[in-house]
């Protein structure tokens, strides 16, 4: 049985951690439940508080998660300045995640049976300029609860605010004014009229349903855009989410394009292929 408690900051949902797919905050809660509230040995080897000794193979048991997908939320959470980590080390390859300034979120009161709280303040006054992450994403916002039963794309998640909304119509706005720097799209029809509220809403989708990061999908669009083969595929926004021949959406194939540097025409692929 476990005990005790965490504490949750709201200043959470100002952090870039907060944007990313469920899986991500998965890791990252477990990591701050299961991390040492005070220094203890394990194997010979002291893991100090606000650390974890785990292996991959453990987090994955634990979250219910296969190992590409933990190896994903694990680098995210390095990206972004939540933990590091050092080499795995033994047998099982455990290696020990240490959660960056554990102690301005986690410290411990007096009434907690901490001895000496003139170090926790002094340590708290250190860090307390520090954020639990870096490149603070302001415009989360809550969804708007809209369950009417019906089985359709739209209904089966509530929709996001208009807040959220303006971070996917300058993702287009952007996206069209890169691409009509080539000269050989710069009077393209799809681009003149492209409804923008329309795209929006797909990019939207990507990042809400499928649950893509928005800077990954900006990341891909970008390829798209100087890759001699995917800037004639990909033009208009509106079927980014439309199948391929292979069985995977158009938007994911660019994506794997991008992650093996393929320029040319994606290899047919089974639905192993993405875990995410």
């Amino acid at each position: 049985m476990h005990r005790g408690h965490i504490k949750l900051h709201r200043k959470i949902l100002d952090s870039e951690l907060w944007t990313y797919s469920p899986s991500v905050l998965k890791v990252a809660s477990y990591i701050i439940v299961v991390a040492n509230h005070k220094p203890l040995k394990f194997k010979g080897i002291v893991v100090e508080r606000g650390q974890v000794c785990r292996s991959l193979e453990t987090i994955c048991n634990e979250c219910f998660l296969t190992k590409k997908t933990v190896r994903i939320a694990i680098t995210k959470l390095l990206g972004i300045g939540f933990i590091t980590q050092n080499k795995p080390f033994g047998a099982k390859q455990r290696r020990i995640l240490t959660i960056c300034n554990y102690d301005t979120y986690q410290y411990q009161e007096q009434n907690e049976g901490i001895e000496n709280k003139d170090k926790i303040i002094e340590s708290r006054a250190k860090d307390v300029t520090k954020d639990v992450t870096k490149d603070v994403t302001k415009d989360v916002t809550k969804d708007v609860s809209t369950n009417k039963n019906e089985k359709n794309e739209k209904n089966i998640y509530s929709p996001k605010s208009s807040r959220v909304l303006e971070r996917h119509i300058f993702t287009v706005e952007n996206f069209i004014k890169n691409k009509k720097q080539d000269e050989a799209f710069k009077d393209n029809k799809y681009l003149q009229n492209a409804n923008i509220s329309q795209w929006a809403e797909e990019i939207e989708k990507l990042e809400r349903l499928d649950q893509y990061d928005l800077q990954d999908i900006k990341l891909v669009l970008d390829f798209s855009i100087n890759n001699p083969f995917w800037s004639k595929q990909i033009i208009s926004l509106q079927g980014l989410r439309n199948k391929s021949k292979n069985g995977l959406p158009k938007f994911e194939n660019c994506r794997l394009a991008m992650n093996s540097n393929t320029p040319t025409r994606p290899k047919q692929l089974t639905p192993d292929d993405r875990n995410f």
